[in-house]
């Protein structure tokens, strides 16, 4: 039988930190669910691969659009003769 390792609680500001934000931003996402969170002692406490998991949940579900801009692939492929000119014509002015 193997031994279970405890979780490592982790603060409110350790949290911040790992996921580059303000606390204030923790806590909004503790206010809305989106976060699990233990109360120690009245202070919030976190384990990290919990926190892991629910933002990669929440990846992607912003209310903003991402928005794409639809070019055709066409424009990206240079014509071959147009690179040539453009090098060798660059070369014999420069």
């Amino acid at each position: 039988m193997r031994a279970v390792t405890p979780e490592r609680y982790i603060t409110l500001e350790e949290v911040a930190q790992f996921l580059s934000c303000s606390t204030r931003t923790i806590r909004r996402l503790m206010d809305r669910g989106q976060i699990p969170f233990y109360r120690l002692g009245g202070s919030p406490r976190f384990i990290l691969e919990e926190v892991h998991q629910a933002i990669q949940r929440t990846v992607g579900r912003g209310r903003r659009r991402r928005r794409v801009a639809k070019i055709p692939v066409r424009e990206y492929i240079p014509h071959p003769e147009v690179l040539e000119t453009q090098i060798i014509g660059g070369v014999a002015n420069g």
